[in-house]
């Protein structure tokens, strides 16, 4: 169908940019030197708008149509594929990211009951029921459920000199206590580099442990794993 193509909106005296539209299908694009934005339609005068920034920034704003039902939308950005959206810090995990939609009496975003993100296409996807403003919102990573600990055993006498905690989510903290319940050691951490952190295995006096079994727990939010060390001299 014919579109009609004119001229964006002229902003003291400055041309923000040009401005496609199609009408009936409601598509449009919008180019400036500083981004692109494409909008496509996804029901009865509902679109989905995507902005891209010359910066490499991305941007989505959905508006869905009268008696849409659902919004389907390419919004998230993990162009390395390690399953936290980019550019985030804390690290903001894909899989804890879902569609809310904004409660503009009170100022408070709230999760949509059906709400899903769906990685492997980068896509988003939530039940809607009326025109009102909606983001994609995620929380800093909170799973402890893959983390654990190496070398385990711990032998100084072979070289091992320090113990790796590996898979951490984006803040937390660990502690170590001995088999009797003596905590020995506390770590606090905020979005550890690689999601690993390394230990020198000393105590909160800076001492090396004395050999034995030791228990620790990886700790985040309401989120708890344990699992045993064993230094070995």
């Amino acid at each position: 169908m014919p579109g009609i193509f004119a001229p964006l909106i002229l902003f003291g005296g400055t041309l923000l940019g040009v401005w496609g539209y199609n009408h009936l299908l409601n598509n449009y694009e919008w180019k400036t030197p500083a981004f692109r934005t494409v909008s496509f339609a996804t029901g009865l005068f509902g679109h989905t708008e995507y902005t891209k920034f010359t910066d490499g920034s991305q941007d989505v704003k959905i508006y869905p149509g009268l008696g849409h039902r659902y919004l389907d939308s390419r919004l998230l950005q993990d162009l390395d594929g390690d399953g936290t959206v980019d550019g985030t810090n804390p690290r903001v995990s894909v899989k804890n990211m879902a569609v809310f939609v904004l409660d503009e009496a009170n100022d408070v975003w709230h999760k949509l009951p059906v709400s899903g993100v769906y990685p492997e296409t980068k896509t988003a996807k939530a039940g809607v029921i009326h025109f009102s403003v909606y983001a994609v919102l995620g929380v800093p990573d909170q799973d402890v459920s893959k983390s654990y600990a190496y070398p385990v055993p711990f032998r100084p006498g072979r070289g091992d000199a320090k113990i790796t905690f590996a898979s951490l989510p984006s803040f937390g903290r660990i502690r170590v206590y001995t088999a009797s319940g003596e905590k020995v050691k506390e770590i606090l951490f905020v979005d550890p580099n690689g999601s690993k952190l390394e230990w020198d295995v000393t105590n909160s006096d800076g001492e090396d442990l004395a050999r034995g079994v030791y228990l620790y727990i990886v700790e985040s939010g309401d989120n708890r794993k344990t699992g045993k060390l064993m230094v070995i001299k």
